[in-house]
């Protein structure tokens, strides 16, 4: 029995059966995914409750036989993996709920038996099956090891134990799937889902997950609210309904939701005892008092900080960090640690510690682990009770990400330093030298703080502060000259001004004239040399300010760049219009990084255009009358709203129904609004009058309404295994059909088109065809995994779509019954979708509870925008021409564009293969596999000329010279041509041929004499404009891909299968090699040079770019992140950034000074149907750029860049 409702922060424990409410479904579908596997994967997001569904549900079932064919004898082995997975496996093996007491008999001290135990486990795969048969146990015995954070595991991968990790996960794969009769291994893990990507570091993991994998449900409302309201019932409490209310308002889409809501019904408890009243009752007040659900975690750690004296809060803040990670992936996690190794760090007694422990662990805190009771020794481990705390807690976000700028300042320090002492790298100076000052300083870092951070343990970090002092002393030196530099030149204006004196003194009467000249050259010198020491401490402070400036809007950018990678375009469109105001002292390319990351959030992007309040409720659906002037909002406790679209005022409260309204619609042809709900009943409501002209009862709660296209039959659907067809006039049922077998929730009605068919979206994860005519079922669409809450057919009624609680939309061919494309990107339940036209192209609009709306491709599945604006789920959704209308429990109707602003998507006749645009930006060339060449204007994407027999073979590549008054392009057929550009036509003036084989790139020389083409024969081939002059060289072993000139148009570069860029003089005969660069792991698939030809770029099948310096040869970035073959690179105008393109049908912007990537432009194609793609350009033209890239499918796909450098 619980001694306390709710458990705050922690998980809940294995006895805490009875105040854990809401997963009883849950927990039946983790004990039947056990019974299927004997590995199982618990996934989900941090604070979805996984440890707890584990723990309270899975454990408490298996104990009390709930798995039937395994019986009720378990043994259960409990760990977190840390940084000794096998010792802890060893630890919670020897339990006395595992095989402790078995295994334990031969020795004398438990110590001897762990220690005996770690070692047999690090045998092999096989050796805990082995210990198991060699230990006896009763029959019939069943082994469940638990692995609890197995996300700790990577982290323990990353910090060069990989060989033992690995060890690790094959031990618990092979004890799963071996028996070790007479007794049976289980194993189960907890892992958050945003590490499932690192499964793959590990053999057979990825392929075990899948078997096993349950992703964790988020709660329902109803769940929730059980969740939140029973506890306090079984300890005769009460909560009031307009607080349960507020906190499942409030919870949203968190991911903390679960924690949070715990750690403040904790909190309201605790308040509701203080008061001793007579009933336990938690009210609104309670609430507030704790600062709400977004405030109370945070109000609630700075409680206990306030405690701590001055030396404490220095240890608090140590402590904390230490207790923090970031991952990979840039996320904080949690990172247990032992007592002692956070004294060393603070350079305390491990008491001290332990003092600041005891504080943030107190009953009713929580904050940190071991629990409250346990004693603390310097060997104890510690952890942060919960990740929720690391992302709510802010004075711990101002740690942790000081803390995270402090180390990656000390690893460029503790790099640069290698480099240096290699001599390959210059001491430090300047502006980021004052930044290394001002940290060291300012956090002190210690051989104990580097450890952490530094490479092998922190082995430089002597060599790191000796690099900085030596920066020091030689800026110093040079600070120190400049100053004597000026001191001699005060002398020689001393000494002029001298000689200026003695020729005076030669006229007697000059005297006392020359003492003044004397005084006042005297002063001028000591106000020269004091005018000099004010102005270079006035230097030093500007660079100082300068430092901190550039810090800042580094630091944003970066925030920024995050926020957008995981879709938060609205935060960071916040942060990078603050950056604005430092533009004045930030460097231009810094600027045109940022520009770029802020063109691309208003691409993916969308604010809303107008907001309707007034509602009083949370709204559950929205309709809009046939002339777009009338919005309707239904919601809870009978909310019926008529809003003017254009005003965004409420018009008229339509009041009649008691209970929730589920359903709403405008009637096609008459002016009348159809409206039902809970209160189980259907309303036909006059527009003109606002009062009901018909009204009548249904057998039970309606939560589909659906109307013909003539308007002549209403479709209704419920919770009573029936769908009616009424007359819509007269209010008669017409027809009815029962869905026999099964009891299910019709949450959503849709006819076709042309009123033939009705199709039904049913809680049992299908949808229904019903032919209207014979009264029967065509066919059932079977696919979804989790309830359906939506469906819709395209305009033609040959497409359907369906959303799901499963988080995704699937589209499926009416005719067959097959699904055509999943679509997922939402992080919930998707309650509504629609097809809609943008620009002539078809594309969904779809509306979940994760408090956003996308736009997606529905040819290809990508999602190409994100609608944010709405703080709660969004419930529902309605288009009218270009505007998209949605609803939410927020109580709002929100208005949103129907646009795709900076992009085009241009639907081409055939394959395309390639593309170039033309210097001016005017105009662009497509070239296809067929060997057509066409010619179009821009920006208004318009065919003005075309050439169906331009090439025998497909055109693989095309260029522009220079000027833009050519264009060449290269063939299949082994021929590259020249045209002449004019303006809306291309004439062909010149072949090249020669090669033996495909020509797959070209490119002209920059005085536009020379063309240059890259053939899978091996050779590059130069070909003299306007003459027969060629000349042909053997370049590489295998296909060349690759080359272009450098701006002297004397050297070339090129690439090939043989996976080397070489750099050749082609002023000499036969030409000459001057350069190689590092081989690559495989196929270099294209090379090219900075604007400055100061670096060069590669890109291949090793998926990786590199850029090397043409100087030295030396590799100067390194940028991981395609996941498949890189086609092509290309360096911005200011050689600051690059832009690659891969066959994973991404294209990715760079920032080349940290080697990050600044964002992901995700392709409307997908990679998965074969190449998605060979070529693209990017061109910038003034302030403004363009991208090109012609898919596979048929599609040419343009972007335009606007404003990037301004």
């Amino acid at each position: 029995m619980s001694d306390f409702p709710y458990p705050g922060l922690r998980p809940f424990h294995r006895y805490e059966t009875d105040i854990f409410f809401g997963r009883e479904a849950a927990t039946d579908q983790l004990i039947e995914k056990l019974g299927q596997t004997r590995f199982m994967a618990v996934v989900g997001p941090s604070g979805c409750g996984k440890s707890s569904l584990v723990r309270t549900g899975l454990l408490a079932g298996l104990e009390a036989g709930f798995l039937a064919t395994a019986g009720v004898h378990w043994r259960i082995a409990e760990l977190r993996p840390g940084n000794h997975p096998f010792a802890r496996l060893a630890e919670a093996l020897l339990v006395d709920k595992a095989i402790g007491p078995e295994y334990t008999l031969p020795f004398a001290e438990p110590a001897e038996a762990i220690a005996f135990l770690h070692a047999q486990l690090r045998r092999g795969p096989l050796s805990l099956v082995e210990v198991l048969r060699e230990t006896t146990l009763p029959e019939q015995t069943n082994l469940l090891i638990v692995v609890d954070q197995f996300e700790e595991i990577f982290r323990y991968y990353y910090q060069g134990a990989a060989n033992e990790a690995a060890a690790f996960v094959a031990l618990l794969l092979t004890s799963s799937q071996l028996s070790a009769r007479p007794i049976q291994v289980y194993v189960v893990i907890t892992m958050r889902s945003d590490f499932i990507g690192d499964c793959a570091l590990f053999y057979d993991l990825p392929e075990a997950i899948n078997q096993g994998l349950f992703l964790t449900p988020r709660l329902t409302r109803e769940q929730l609210r059980e969740a939140i309201e029973a506890p306090a019932n079984v300890f005769d409490g009460e909560i009031e309904p307009g607080l349960i209310n507020r906190l499942l308002n409030d919870a949203g889409n968190d991911p903390d939701q679960l924690p949070l809501l715990q750690h403040a019904l904790m909190r309201m408890w605790h308040l509701a005892q203080a008061e001793n009243s007579p009933t336990m009752v938690l009210t609104i007040q309670h609430y507030e008092a704790i600062g709400g659900l977004a405030e109370a975690l945070s109000r609630h750690a700075d409680e206990a900080y306030a405690e701590l004296n001055p030396l404490e809060q220095k240890i608090a803040e140590i402590l904390f960090c230490n207790l923090t990670d970031r991952s990979k992936g840039l996320q904080y996690t949690r990172r247990p640690a032992p007592l002692e190794a956070v004294a060393l760090q603070a350079n305390v007694s491990w008491q001290q510690v332990a003092q600041v422990v005891e504080i943030f662990r107190q009953p009713g805190r929580n904050f940190l682990t071991p629990v409250v009771g346990s004693p603390l020794t310097p060997e104890s481990i510690l952890d942060i009770s919960h990740e929720s705390l690391i992302r709510q807690w802010q004075r711990l976000n101002q740690w942790t990400k000081a803390e995270a700028e402090a180390a990656e300042l000390y690893q460029r320090l503790e790099d640069s330093a290698g480099r240096w002492q290699e001599q390959r790298a210059e001491l430090w100076s300047g502006i980021e030298l004052e930044i290394a000052l001002t940290w060291r300083q300012q956090h002190q870092p210690t051989a104990n703080w580097a450890k952490r951070y530094g490479e092998a343990e922190g082995k430089y970090f002597d060599l790191a502060m000796q690099f900085l002092d030596n920066s020091k002393a030689k800026q110093q030196e040079e600070l120190k000259q400049a100053e004597l530099a000026r001191q001699r030149q005060a002398k020689q204006e001393l000494h002029q001004a001298k000689l200026k004196a003695k020729a005076l003194l030669a006229g007697k009467t000059a005297t006392w004239a020359l003492l003044g000249l004397i005084i006042a050259i005297t002063l001028a010198l000591w106000g020269y040399w004091e005018r000099d020491k004010a102005l270079l401490a006035k230097q030093q402070a500007a660079q100082s300010e300068s430092a901190r400036t550039h810090s800042l809007f580094e630091l944003q950018l970066t925030h920024a760049a995050l926020l957008a990678r995981d879709e938060d375009y609205a935060a960071a469109k916040v942060i990078l219009k603050a950056t604005r105001e430092l533009d004045n002292q930030i460097p231009t390319d810094r600027r045109y990084a940022r520009n770029l990351v802020a063109w691309f959030c208003e691409l993916r992007g969308e604010a809303p255009q107008q907001t309707y309040e007034g509602a009083g409720a949370q709204l559950l659906t929205v309709a809009i009358s046939p002339d777009g002037q009338t919005l309707a909002a239904a919601g809870e406790k009978g909310t019926l709203v008529l809003f003017d679209v254009a005003t965004g005022r409420p018009r008229q409260y339509l009041q009649r129904h008691s209970k929730s309204v589920l359903a709403a619609l405008f009637h096609p042809q008459q002016p009348w609004l159809i409206s039902a709900g809970k209160d189980q009943r259907i309303i036909i409501w006059s527009l003109t009058t606002g009062k009901p002209i018909l009204e009548w009862q249904t057998p039970d709660q309606i939560s589909a309404l659906a109307l013909s296209p003539d308007g002549t039959q209403l479709a209704s659907g419920g919770t009573d295994n029936h769908i009616t067809l009424w007359d819509s006039r007269t209010g008669q049922i017409s027809k009815e059909f029962k869905i026999e077998g099964k009891t299910v929730d019709i949450n959503d009605l849709a006819f076709d088109p042309q009123g033939r068919w009705l199709v039904s979206a049913t809680s049992d994860n299908t949808a229904t065809l019903w032919d209207l005519v014979n009264l029967k079922k065509i066919r059932t669409f079977n696919g979804h995994t989790s309830e359906i809450w939506g469906v819709t057919f395209d305009s033609t009624g040959t497409f359907l779509a369906t959303s799901s609680d499963d988080k995704s939309i699937r589209l499926w061919n009416v005719a067959t019954g097959e699904t055509l494309r999943v679509l997922r990107g939402h992080q919930n339940t998707v309650f509504k979708a629609y097809f809609i036209d943008i620009d002539n192209g078809h594309y969904l609009i779809s509306a979940s509870q994760d408090r956003t709306l996308r736009i997606w491709d529905t040819d290809s599945g990508t999602n190409l925008r994100v609608l944010q604006g709405h703080t709660a789920g969004v419930t529902g959704l309605v288009i009218w021409k270009n505007s998209i209308f949605s609803s939410s429990n927020d109580g709002q109707i929100m208005r949103w564009q129907a646009v795709l602003p900076d992009q085009t998507v241009v639907k081409l006749p055939n394959e395309p293969a390639s593309t170039a645009i033309a210097p001016d930006g005017k105009h662009i060339a497509v070239g296809f596999a067929n060997g057509t060449l066409q010619w179009y204007s821009l920006p208004a994407v318009q065919l003005r000329w075309e050439n169906k027999q331009a090439h025998a073979k497909d055109i693989q590549r095309l260029n522009f010279n220079a000027t833009g008054n050519l264009l060449a392009s290269a063939s299949f057929d082994n021929t590259a041509k020249l045209w002449q550009v004019r303006e809306n036509q291309l004439t062909e003036q010149q072949v090249f041929k020669g090669h033996q084989d495909a020509i797959y790139a070209l490119a002209f020389s920059p005085d536009s004499r020379v063309l240059a083409t890259a053939s899978y024969d091996s050779q590059f081939g130069l070909f003299t404009i306007g003459s027969h002059q060629q000349r042909f060289h053997k370049a590489h072993d295998g296909l060349l891909y690759s080359v272009n000139f450098d701006l002297s148009g004397t050297r070339l570069l090129t690439a090939g299968e043989d996976g080397y860029t070489r750099l050749w003089n082609i002023d000499k005969e036969p030409p000459v090699l001057l350069q190689t660069f590092p081989k690559a792991q495989d196929q270099v698939m294209w090379a090219n040079f900075s604007p400055d030809n100061q670096q060069v770029a590669t890109g291949g099948r090793d998926w990786l770019v590199h850029v090397y310096s043409v100087k030295d040869n030396q590799l100067r970035h390194r940028l991981i992140g395609h996941e498949q073959t890189i086609l092509r690179t290309s360096f911005t105008p200011d050689a600051q950034q690059m832009v690659t393109v891969s066959g994973d049908a991404t294209v990715r912007f760079w920032d080349l000074s940290n080697d990050r990537e600044l964002f992901t432009l995700s392709l409307p194609t997908s990679s998965a149907e074969g190449s998605p793609l060979w070529d693209f350009d990017f061109r910038c033209i003034g302030q403004d750029c363009w991208i090109a890239v012609p898919l596979t499918q048929g599609k040419l796909v343009l972007y335009q860049l606007k404003a990037i450098y301004k």
